[in-house]
């Protein structure tokens, strides 16, 4: 059955370190996001998944860990204005010494 109502699509972003940066934890993404305005959840319904979430712009973010180091979030967002979530990213990455790029497309098939 066909979805009624209409979706927003979803917009991906990697967030990694800049090549030259300290080590940061989950903890410290939490509490510069919470400095910006805007508080996050951590949503860790499974031991190997732990998910940075700021539902007011329609934001999660996937840690993705190495051992105990935080190596890169990847960022989906889905609310209905993306600006204010890839403004919030940048400013929060910026602070932290990160770098957020664009995903590829997926439905660029490429040469």
């Amino acid at each position: 059955m066909p979805l009624t109502h209409e979706t927003n699509p979803v917009i991906e972003r990697l967030l990694i370190p800049a090549w030259n940066a300290p080590a940061r934890s989950v903890d410290d993404w939490n509490a510069q996001l919470e400095q910006l305005g805007d508080p996050p959840v951590i949503d860790r319904r499974d031991p190997e998944e732990l998910w940075i979430v700021l539902d007011p712009i329609g934001t999660r973010l996937l840690a993705v860990m190495e051992g105990s180091t935080l190596v890169a979030l990847h960022a989906e967002i889905d609310g209905p204005d993306p600006s204010n979530a890839l403004d919030l990213l940048g400013r929060a990455a910026d602070a932290l010494d990160w770098e957020v790029h664009e995903t590829e497309d997926e439905d660029d098939e490429g040469a």
